[in-house]
C-alpha cells in the first residue's frame, strides 16, 4: 500500500524456558489475563499464549470480551532446515458498539453516552477467528535456499447494524494461500548480491448472508444471500548489488492478478452475480550510501497497488452485485533520509517522503452503511523524525515526529469540487515523547506525551468536522523484584493524566455530523507478573 508496510513477526520461542503469570484490572471494568509458556527443547522450540480481556468500557454499551491463544513452534530437522508452525485464535462473544456521536450530542450531553440507535438496536458483533501457518525453509548451500508456506484462516462473523437503515449480516470465511520463495546470496561481477523472487497465490470464500431489522433490532427477513470468491496471483523478484563497498542498489518489481467474483443465490429481485478484475505491475528502485560508520544515506523510488476489497465495492445507489465504479488505488512514492547514531547515546532517523496517488480509496458513510469511491487524484508530503538517545545507565528518552501535507489535487463528489483540500482523518502533525527511568534495584518509570495536530473528518473540510489538536499524557511505574528466586513485577498506571477531551476514532464524511466517538477520560489500572 502507499507509504509501505508494517512487518510484525511471531514471538520467537525463548531460550530460557518459562511459564508466566500476568493479571492486570483498571477502571471502565477492565480485566486482562495472561498465561504464557515457551521454551527450548533440544530442536524443538515452542510458544504457547492465552489471553482473557473483560472490558465494561467509558461509554455506555461499549462492553467487550474475547479470548485469545497464540502459538509457535519451530523444529529444526537438521543443520539446513526449519519447520516453523502458528496456529491462534480469538473467540470474541460479545463486542458492543456505542457508535459515534455528533457535535450538538457532544455539546449537550456527556461524552461517555451511547448513541439512542445503536442502544435501541442492540448494535453489536461475535467473532470466532482462527488461523494456521507452516512455513519450511532449506538451505541447500551458502549461495542457494528455499521457503514453502502454506496458510489458512476461517472466520465466523455475525453483526447487528443500525437498524432499519442497515440490516444484519453474517458470514463465514475461509481463506486459504501458499507461496514458494527462491533465495540466492551471492555475487555478481565480483560484486556481493542478493536476489529473492517468489510467488503467492490466495484465495477467500464468504458465505454471506443479510437480514431487514426492524426498528427495535428484531432480525427479519432474509434479503441478501452470495457466495463471495476473491482469487490472487502475484509474482515478485528483488535485488540488491553492492556497486562498491559503500553504495548498495536495489531493483524490485510485483505483479498481481486479483478477481474478484460474486455468486447470487436470493434470486427474488433477480440473479445479481456479478465480477471484477484488477492488474498491476509496481517496480522499484532504490540506494543506499553508507558515508561512515553510523551514517547511511538512502533515497528510493516505488510504485503501490491496492484493490478495494469486497465489503469496498458495495453500491452506494443500492443497487445488487459489485461496484464497476470503484476503481484499484494505485500511488508513486518518492522518498529521501538517513538512518545512524552519533556516539553510543543517540540514534536517528530522517525521512522526506512525496506520494502521489491516483484513484484513492476514500470511505464515506450514508443511512449508516459505509461505502467508497475513488479521488481523481492526491498528494501526500511528508517528514518524519525519530530519535532515541540514553542519557546514563538509568535514563532515556525517545522522541517521533511526523509532518503531514495531505492534500486532494483533482476530486470531485456529488457534483462538489474538492481540489485543494486536506485528505480527512490525517493530522497535519504528531508528536510523540518519552522519558524513562529505570533503577538498578529494579524501580522504573515512563511517562510520555502525545501531540496531535488538526484534521477534518469530512472531505469539504467542514467547520462541523474539525477535529483541533489534542495532547494525551501517560504515566506508568513499578519495580522488578524476586520472591523465592521468582521473577515479579509489580506495575501500574495513569492514562490520559491531565484529563484531556479527544477521540479514540473519528468516522469520515458521515452524512449526520456522526463524526466522534470519545476517548476515555483519566483513568488507571494495575497488575502484576510472577514468572516460573
Amino acid at each position: 500500500s502507499a507509504g509501505g508496510a508494517i512487518n510484525m513477526y511471531s514471538e520467537a520461542p525463548a531460550a530460557e524456558p518459562f511459564v508466566e503469570l500476568r493479571a492486570m484490572a483498571g477502571e471502565y471494568g477492565t480485566e486482562r489475563y495472561q498465561l504464557k509458556a515457551s521454551g527450548q527443547r533440544d530442536r524443538l522450540g515452542y510458544l504457547a499464549s492465552v489471553n482473557y480481556l473483560n472490558v465494561d468500557g467509558f461509554r455506555d454499551f461499549a462492553e467487550n470480551e474475547a479470548t485469545i491463544f497464540n502459538t509457535k513452534v519451530d523444529y529444526d530437522v537438521d543443520d539446513t532446515l526449519r519447520v516453523s508452525a502458528v496456529v491462534a485464535g480469538v473467540h470474541s462473544p460479545l463486542a458492543r458498539d456505542p457508535g459515534a456521536l455528533t457535535p450538538a450530542e457532544l455539546e449537550s450531553g456527556p461524552r461517555d453516552q451511547a448513541r439512542s440507535l445503536n442502544v435501541r438496536c442492540n448494535v453489536r458483533e461475535v467473532v470466532d477467528q482462527y488461523r494456521a501457518g507452516v512455513v519450511v525453509a532449506k538451505d541447500f548451500s551458502e549461495a542457494h535456499s528455499v521457503k514453502l508456506r502454506g496458510y489458512g484462516l476461517t472466520r465466523d462473523f455475525d453483526g447487528n447494524l443500525p437498524c432499519p437503515f442497515v440490516g444484519h449480516t453474517a458470514f463465514d470465511r475461509d481463506f486459504l494461500g501458499a507461496g514458494a520463495e527462491y533465495a540466492f546470496t551471492g555475487a555478481l561481477a565480483d560484486r556481493p548480491l542478493r536476489l529473492v523472487t517468489g510467488v503467492e497465490i490466495t484465495d477467500q470464500e464468504d458465505d454471506r448472508q443479510g437480514w431487514a431489522a426492524s426498528p427495535l433490532g428484531v432480525r427479519g427477513d432474509l434479503e441478501e444471500d452470495q457466495f463471495e470468491l476473491v482469487d490472487t496471483v502475484s509474482a515478485y523478484a528483488l535485488a540488491e548489488l553492492a556497486v562498491t563497498d559503500a553504495v548498495l542498489v536495489s531493483l524490485g518489481a510485483r505483479y498481481v492478478d486479483v478477481d474478484f467474483e460474486l455468486d447470487d443465490r436470493f434470486l427474488a429481485d433477480g440473479d445479481n452475480s456479478d465480477s471484477v478484475s484488477f492488474s498491476e505491475f509496481t517496480p522499484t528502485a532504490g540506494v543506499t550510501w553508507i558515508v561512515r560508520d553510523g551514517l547511511n544515506l538512502y533515497a528510493s523510488l516505488s510504485t503501490s497497488f491496492e484493490t478495494p476489497t469486497f465489503a469496498q465495492l458495495g453500491d452506494p445507489t443500492g443497487g445488487p452485485g459489485i461496484n464497476q465504479g470503484v476503481d484499484a488505488q494505485t500511488s508513486t512514492n518518492y522518498e529521501i533520509g538517513a538512518k545512524g547514531r552519533l556516539g553510543d547515546r543517540l540514534q536517528y532517523s530522517a525521512a522526506l517522503f512525496s506520494i502521489d496517488l491516483d484513484d484513492q480509496l476514500v470511505p464515506f458513510e450514508l443511512a449508516d452503511d459505509v461505502f467508497y469511491r475513488n479521488a481523481g487524484e492526491s498528494s501526500r508530503d511528508g517528514f518524519e523524525l525519530a530519535l532515541d538517545y540514553r542519557f546514563d545507565e538509568r535514563w532515556s528518552a525517545a522522541l517521533a515526529l511526523t509532518l503531514n501535507d495531505f492534500q486532494f489535487d483533482d476530486y470531485t463528489a456529488s457534483g462538489v469540487v474538492l481540489d485543494g483540500n486536506e485528505t480527512p482523518g490525517v493530522p497535519e502533525s504528531q508528536l510523540f515523547v518519552e522519558l524513562a527511568y529505570r533503577h538498578p534495584e529494579g524501580w522504573y518509570a515512563v511517562g510520555d506525551l502525545l501531540h496531535v495536530g488538526r484534521f477534518y473528518a469530512d472531505d469539504a473540510n467542514s467547520d462541523a468536522a474539525r477535529v483541533d489538536d489534542y495532547r494525551v499524557a501517560n504515566l506508568r511505574g513499578g519495580r522488578r523484584f524476586l520472591v523465592g528466586g521468582l521473577p515479579v513485577n509489580l506495575f501500574a498506571g495513569v492514562n490520559n493524566l491531565f484529563d484531556e477531551e479527544y477521540f479514540s476514532n473519528v468516522r469520515l464524511n458521515q452524512t449526520f455530523n456522526r463524526y466522534f466517538e470519545p476517548a476515555p477520560d483519566r483513568h488507571v489500572y494495575g497488575g502484576f507478573s510472577i514468572r516460573f
